[in-house]
């Protein structure tokens, strides 16, 4: 009986362990930004230009700084936020917040939207996530994805 218990409190532990440091509920910090023609790590504080049309733009290290330097303005100072009642929220780099509300769906690793467009319609986006070594990596967008760190 004692055996059973002890293997039902390690499993039941080891779940609960896993779902909270996999979980996306809390503020995070962006750490890599993939926008479809450029990738920043901010940890490497490294970028790549992914864009052929920007490669012939960024062809000096003068103008590849600068960009890294837009890269940080626009989005490393931008916390971004799960909360338990499910709204979400993202500093912006004009120094506003994006606020909607989600839903996560676990099971099929799925972030559900539901925002208000600009004729303020009901907008719902679905946005594929993964977690990675601690890190949410998260899909915006069919080319922009951002990877979050707590």
């Amino acid at each position: 009986m004692i055996k059973k218990a002890l293997i039902l409190f390690v499993f039941l532990y080891t779940c609960f362990g896993f779902a909270q440091t996999n979980s996306v509920i809390g503020k995070c910090k962006i750490v890599a930004i993939d926008n479809g023609e450029v990738y920043y790590n901010v940890k490497t504080d490294s970028i790549s230009i992914i864009s052929e049309d920007l490669k012939e733009m960024y062809t000096d290290e003068s103008q590849m700084q600068m960009l890294k330097e837009l890269m940080k303005k626009v989005y490393t100072n931008n916390p971004i936020e799960f909360d338990e009642n499910g709204v979400f929220k993202m500093k912006t780099g004009l120094g506003g917040t994006i606020e909607s509300k989600y839903k996560n769906d676990a099971i099929r690793n799925v972030i559900i939207m539901e925002s208000k467009n600009s004729l303020n319609e009901t907008v719902i986006d679905e946005m594929p996530y993964k977690f990675i070594n601690k890190q949410l990596h998260f899909i915006m967008a069919p080319q922009m994805s951002l990877t979050l760190e707590k």
